[in-house]
């Protein structure tokens, strides 16, 4: 290795390089030690042995009697502020000492470190950090006696990589800490155990925080005061196992997000208190789905929670959850769709199996006159889950067929949110396909809307209706034969596995069944001139029609063609309603931020009033008043630039300035809106 001089004092050979110290990393061993005795946190490496080898902050270099460089080991003490003075003596002279050994942990990993002692000559009074001290510091103490020390960016640093890699595990973070430590010549552990602890406690307080800033958790700003859709769904993935008893210790967060298991627990019995399990509840059509269920024994398995049920708005911002200890059952969404009910104005209630669990609610309305309420919400079957029910079910339940809905998905638990310039370029698109569509048919605008209406009243056709005429046998043969020309279509397209298609090859044989049997009793009361080729029909050949279905000018109007239009007519309607929507969200977003600014105002002149009176909040000193001044001074100044950014992005979208939204908006509502977040927190 090529040898450098000390580039700080340029006269000794530079035997320590420091990759903290560029420019001038090159340092001889006194230089070292005087640099490195306040930068303790500095990695560095020794050159003298021919390589770069990277040493321990602990670890001085020194040379022998032999004139060789050699390694010792030397006390290293915390980084902190030190007072100016310890006792009334003000002796200049006070003593700086190793004190009691801690462990830091950082980004970089583990430190064994010293607290600092300072001792006054005169009077021999001792000075050493305490909890306020290290906190000023931005060190967070996991216990009273500070034997163990993060520092706050590893507890940011582990949120951030929370939200954005979700996989990752408390122990993998810590591995990362220790490798890290490793490679920079540092050893030993780091206690997962206390991390954790620490890690919560941090989190914890800094929600206490942003009670006092007026932070709305679990709030979407878009969706206050009129929520359009909330959407409800289960993961049983989400499970823990019974042997993992927890600790007796309060949950810090107990029904902040997640709702008590004993509230949960409590309502679930009287659901099952008043309903009798009806074996087939779960079939829609010929499918059969795990999510429909009236009622469900708790697992047999080594798992005591089966996973969580969580409700979250079209934006896709978690709203309220809940522990599963029995399979997704119908009383899980219940709960929580009464939970939303009682705090939003909610116009849709959207599920996967929103077809089996609107006629449950219905009939649990008539037993239990209490959740009348949640009826005023609207059903919705979410849109990617429709695809697998019946053709009539995604008629009638589906989230496209839903006027008022826009573009909501139903799947938000899964999907992410469009935006409005995406919204018009689609809603130009399909609106030109449906025009081209009309033209390839030959029908007017009368036409479109009686077979919208002729798809709608076929929908509405029950499965177990008696075809006692040759009309009814006719729409049932014209439901059976569109049915099977759609699973047909997609068979490839929307199964993506062996087992899945097999699945609908199973529909498929099954409708080609029933098919066969209507037709041979349609066949059997008509004319040979106007009986029906079963097997055209059953194979669904190109060339095949059905006898009613050519006009007088021979143009053919199949119930597929009238389903391709009113599909195409559902679409431009909530595209259509879409640009509404989201234009009203963005006012009430805007309007959100405004008035929480607004509130943030009063409080701070509120605060600044009560420390000028020496009338303190409960809990708080003087320089805790003061403390909270600043954190809301900071939020305020955050406030306001997130709304010169939300109000910039809007106003290059939509034409209507977003003030004078804000302001027609504070007009209608005569008694002046406030938030039910707010006032729970103000309660709390």
């Amino acid at each position: 290795m090529p040898t450098h001089t000390c580039q700080h004092c340029s006269s000794q050979e530079g035997v320590i390089r420091c990759r903290e110290c560029l420019p001038r990393q090159y340092l001889c061993t006194d230089c070292d030690l005087s640099v490195h005795k306040l930068y303790v946190l500095h990695n560095r490496e020794s050159v003298f042995d021919g390589f770069f080898n990277a040493i321990p902050p602990t670890s001085a270099v020194v040379r022998d009697e032999h004139g060789q460089h050699q390694l010792c080991e030397q006390a290293c003490l915390l980084p902190t502020n030190l007072p100016e003075s310890i006792c009334v003596c003000n002796h200049p002279n006070l003593s700086l000492t190793a004190g009691k050994p801690v462990t830091l942990v950082t980004i970089n990993g583990r430190y064994d470190l010293c607290l600092p002692s300072l001792c006054c000559q005169s009077c021999q009074k001792s000075w050493t950090p305490e909890v306020v001290d290290l906190l000023a510091c931005n060190y967070w103490p996991a216990t009273v006696s500070c034997q163990t020390i993060y520092m706050l960016d590893v507890f940011a640093s582990f949120a951030d990589m929370k939200v954005m890699a979700p996989a990752l595990s408390r122990q993998a973070f810590i591995k990362l800490l220790e490798q890290r430590s490793i490679r920079c010549g540092r050893g030993g552990s780091i206690c997962g155990d206390s991390f954790q602890k620490s890690y919560l406690k941090y989190r914890y307080c800094q929600f206490e925080v942003d009670k006092l800033c007026r932070v709305a958790h679990f709030v979407c700003p878009a969706c206050i005061p009129d929520m359009l859709a909330v959407s409800a769904d289960g993961n049983r993935k989400h499970y823990r196992f019974k042997k993992s008893k927890g600790t007796d210790e309060k949950a810090f967060f107990e029904g902040l997000f997640l709702v008590k298991d004993e509230e949960v627990s409590s309502f679930v019995d009287k659901i099952r208190s008043q309903m009798k399990s009806r074996p087939g509840s779960a079939v829609c059509g010929t499918s059969t789905w795990t999510a429909a269920r009236e009622s469900s024994q708790k697992s047999s398995a080594k798992v005591d929670e089966e996973g969580l049920e969580i409700t979250v708005c079209r934006h896709c911002l978690l709203l309220k959850g809940l522990n599963m200890y029995r399979g997704e059952i119908y009383a899980y969404p219940m709960f929580l769709q009464q939970e939303m009910a009682r705090t939003r104005n909610v116009s849709f209630f959207c599920t996967d199996i929103a077809c089996r669990y609107w006629p449950y609610l219905e009939r649990m309305v008539e037993k239990v006159p209490e959740l009348q309420d949640l009826t005023k919400m609207k059903p919705f079957l979410s849109v990617m889950h429709a695809k697998a029910h019946t053709w009539k079910c995604e008629v009638k339940w589906g989230g496209r067929n839903q006027v008022g809905a826009g573009t909501t998905i139903g799947e938000e638990v899964e999907q992410t949110n469009s935006f409005l310039s995406r919204t018009v370029e689609m809603e130009k698109t399909e609106a030109a396909s449906l025009e081209a569509l009309r033209e390839e048919l030959h029908c007017t605008s009368v036409m479109v809307q009686q077979w919208v209406s002729d798809v709608q009243q076929s929908a509405l056709r029950e499965r177990g209706e008696v075809a006692d005429s040759q009309e009814e046998l006719q729409k049932t043969i014209e439901e059976l034969s569109a049915s099977l020309q759609r699973q047909k279509h997609d068979l490839y397209r929307q199964s993506d596995s062996c087992t899945k298609r097999q699945r609908t090859r199973r529909k498929i044989t099954d409708l080609k069944r029933r098919l066969r049997e209507a037709i041979l009793q349609y066949n059997s009361s008509v004319a040979d001139a106007g009986r029906i080729d079963v097997d055209a029909a059953c194979d669904l050949s190109h060339t095949f029609v059905l006898p009613w279905e050519v006009q007088g000018d021979e143009t053919v109007i199949t119930l597929g063609n009238k389903r391709l239009v009113f599909d195409k007519v559902m679409l431009v309607s909530r595209l259509e309603e879409e640009q509404a929507i989201l234009v009203k969200e963005m006012s009430q977003h805007y309007s959100y931020l405004q008035k929480l600014e607004g509130t943030l105002k009063d409080l701070l002149n509120q605060t600044r009033q009560d420390i000028l009176r020496q009338i303190l909040p409960s809990g708080l000193t003087e320089a805790g008043s003061h403390g909270l001044c600043s954190v809301l001074q900071r939020r305020l100044h955050q406030l306001q630039k997130k709304q010169a950014e939300v109000k910039n992005t809007y106003s290059n979208i939509i034409t209507m300035d977003l003030t004078q939204m804000a302001e027609v908006e504070e007009e209608e509502d005569e008694d002046g809106y406030s938030s039910p977040d707010f006032s729970e927190e103000e309660d709390d």
